[in-house]
């Protein structure tokens, strides 16, 4: 895959650079976290989630997130981007427990990204620090926090590592229970999904067991958890994506976090999630369990080819 800078990219950097000659030639007292100031902070943030989310559409890296993942993601960068004033209208134990779950979703990112991610931003790194304390150096020298923008794709390709420090910066200096606060939803979330993973490893065997496969999924759908767990497991592999991929062409369109989660669990990177099962014998059970959903997805990852053909 050819990672050539799109035209939104060089737009939105234009985008920045004027904001920055507004609003950053004189400079502050003091500096925010890792920047200047307050508003660069915020600015640089703003324009890294709006590429990565043109970048994913583009190149669906992690594809199509399924609809509650869409709510959390966007409930939490409006809360993110509008921290200081949600703060003082929560207080600072209840924004300490919410910040846990962009802890948490930065670390499921970092974590789904693997080996690619950590090559990618391994490559970039020294680029990354030297334009960085460039950036210092010219803010110092010319009295000015413009520079700042320097950090455009630093901060975009960093972004769930920046995050997550400025989520303990934040928490740092602060009193015990605070920091306890901060721990409170990444550990429930961390709970809820092993449970689910060791509840979807028991619908797998029972499923790949059975003799009449359609039988058992019609009795494992009387269940909510069991229906949702059900039908992302015969989904694996044609409908939803189990790991990062960074090749051009086909791939499974929708991204759901809990399948996420639970594959490195459940399976080795030698193998493919539930392998036990042909994908063809899943796809044929999947239609036959769950008529109502769609099978055929019109999405830009699935425009030239096809794993399996699909009727």
């Amino acid at each position: 895959m050819l990672l050539i800078p799109k035209t939104y990219f060089i737009i939105i950097q234009g985008i920045i650079l004027i904001l920055f000659l507004v609003t950053g030639l004189k400079k502050e007292k003091g500096k925010y976290f890792l920047f200047s100031s307050e508003i660069n902070f915020y600015f640089l943030i703003l324009g890294a989630i709006i590429i990565g989310y043109l970048f994913n559409r583009d190149y669906q890296l992690f594809c199509i997130p399924v609809n509650w993942t869409k709510v959390v993601l966007l409930i939490f960068l409006i809360y993110f981007l509008g921290n200081k004033i949600f703060k003082k209208v929560i207080g600072e134990f209840t924004n300490q427990l919410i910040l846990g779950v962009g802890l948490f979703v930065s670390l499921y990112i970092i974590g789904f990204g693997g080996m690619y991610y950590l090559i990618w931003t391994t490559i970039h790194s020294l680029p990354i620090v030297l334009i960085y304390f460039l950036s210092k150096y010219l803010n110092k020298k010319f009295n000015t926090q413009f520079f700042d923008f320097m950090n455009f794709f630093g901060v975009t390709l960093l972004l769930p590592y920046i995050i997550i420090s400025w989520i303990l910066w934040q928490v740092w200096n602060k009193r015990l229970k605070y920091k306890i606060a901060l721990s409170v939803l990444p550990v429930t979330i961390l709970i809820i999904g092993i449970f689910l993973t060791i509840r979807m490893s028991r619908i797998i065997e029972s499923i790949n067991n059975s003799e009449n496969k359609l039988a058992t999924i019609e009795r494992m759908k009387d269940n909510k958890i069991n229906y949702y767990l059900t039908e992302l497991i015969l989904g694996a592999h044609w409908k939803y994506h189990t790991t990062i991929c960074l090749f051009d062409g086909w791939r499974p369109p929708f991204h759901d976090p809990v399948l996420g989660f639970a594959v490195p669990f459940l399976y080795s990177r030698e193998h493919l999630f539930n392998y036990e099962l042909n994908i063809n014998e899943r796809f044929d059970l999947y239609k036959k369990a769950f008529p109502e959903n769609k099978t055929q997805f019109d999405c830009k990852c699935a425009n030239n080819e096809r794993l399996i053909p699909i009727e």
